[in-house]
């Protein structure tokens, strides 16, 4: 069926009025009913409001700008505001549940940790554990403490789902070279946590070695028992870095930096540490957008950008009303703003280039033979290609 142009154009302004309004609901400070009869008034379908909402998982903080006009919202946009929050506050008490568990473990077995965005976060933004969504736990630990991170969990009730833990030790080394963290389950209530030793896959983004979280750590009490988390300014850059890494494609992201930028941090060392790192363009696109959208202040310490920074800015401030990932052009040049630095580049085509670890998993070779999977690769992917595609790295699909 051919859609009329004038259809197109009236859903297009649906879509357009329901991210003006949730934008709206994210700004922080009480919202004026005048500005909500202005925003709500043209919008005729709301399910476009509710899809966005739910896209960028912001219900929770949405809800307090909303709240004072329940009475003029439409019972389908009532009913998933409190679908929604029933889903954050039950995933945040369980996840709270297991984070103490986790703190009391670790410190147990002495091993250094710190509990990224999640409940903890949501206590250092807002106040509140129930006010961010957040689909799993994200733990940090050092790169030499993983193996012994692991056997904990692994005697505490949590499998390894990504990669599988029948994995061999040659795949699975391989993996850690290339990637940022593993995926883990726990048995009993299906409690997903993330183990990171580093915060992004290329590990020249965002270094741990010139960003030093460990020797800057602060607690967060949740229940009483101090938890450890990144520091406000260390939190910002991680954040930031965050929400690059995905894009910039849920508003939930942009929150966090938006309700940073009401608090008087050190921005003199977060610019300075953004150039050292020559990550600023990418800390000047996640400022303007956290500003133009949800009307957070920016610092006074000046943030250079780049026409690199502003090409991408227009082209997220575009996709970000269509509640979804922009597409894989824009994903596949979002490196080039990343970062200037020989060493970044260096590990990102080595990372294009490395090995499949279904090829490893579909063909074990010994070490002394770990050079024949380059030229075996155009067969390898052909195999994958002809045959269907594999998922051997999982913990269902392990070997």
């Amino acid at each position: 069926m051919m859609i009329e142009p004038s259809q197109t154009e009236s859903v297009q302004t649906q879509w357009q009025q329901g991210f003006a309004l949730l934008c709206w609901s994210l700004q922080s400070g009480p919202g004026d009913a005048a500005d909500f009869n202005r925003l709500t008034q043209s919008i005729t379908d709301w399910e476009p409001f509710i899809q966005q909402l739910r896209w960028h998982r912001t219900s929770a903080l949405a809800w307090q700008r909303l709240g004072p006009h329940r009475a003029k919202l439409p019972d389908a946009v009532d009913k998933a505001l409190q679908q929604c929050q029933q889903q954050i506050t039950t995933l945040a008490m369980k996840h709270g549940v297991h984070i103490l568990q986790l703190t009391h473990l670790f410190n147990s077995h002495q091993i250094p940790f710190i509990v990224l965005k999640g409940v903890p976060l949501s206590l250092q933004l807002y106040g509140n554990p129930t006010r961010r969504f957040s689909k799993d736990i994200d733990i940090l630990v050092r790169e030499a403490d993983v193996s012994a991170t692991h056997q904990a969990l692994l005697d505490n009730g949590f499998h390894r789902t990504y990669p599988g833990e029948a994995l061999p030790d040659t795949v699975l080394h391989h993996y850690r070279q290339f990637k940022k963290d593993c995926t883990y389950r726990h048995e009993r209530d299906g409690t997903m946590l993330e183990l990171h030793w580093r915060f992004d896959n290329n590990p020249h983004f965002l270094p741990l070695q010139r960003f030093n979280p460990f020797d800057h750590v602060e607690h967060v009490s949740l229940s009483g028992v101090p938890v450890p988390v990144l520091t406000a300014e260390h939190n910002t850059l991680y954040l930031i870095m965050h929400a690059a890494h995905s894009s910039w494609a849920r508003l939930s992201w942009l929150t966090d930096i938006a309700a940073l930028l009401q608090r008087p941090l050190d921005w003199r060392w977060i610019i300075d540490t953004a150039r050292a790192l020559h990550i600023e363009p990418v800390v000047w696109v996640t400022l303007q957008l956290a500003h133009r959208l949800l009307q957070a202040p920016m610092p006074d310490v000046p943030c250079r950008t780049s026409w690199r920074a502003r090409w991408v800015l227009s082209g997220i401030q575009q996709t970000l009303q269509q509640a979804r990932y922009p597409g894989n052009a824009v994903r596949m040049l979002l490196p080039f703003l990343f970062c200037n630095r020989p060493t970044f580049w260096l590990f990102h085509l080595q990372r294009n280039m490395a090995i499949s670890l279904n090829d490893m998993a579909l063909l074990p070779l010994p070490p002394a033979l770990f050079f024949l999977y380059y030229p075996l690769r155009p067969f390898l992917w052909g195999w994958r290609r002809t045959v269907g595609p594999l998922d051997l790295v999982s913990e269902r699909h392990a070997p």
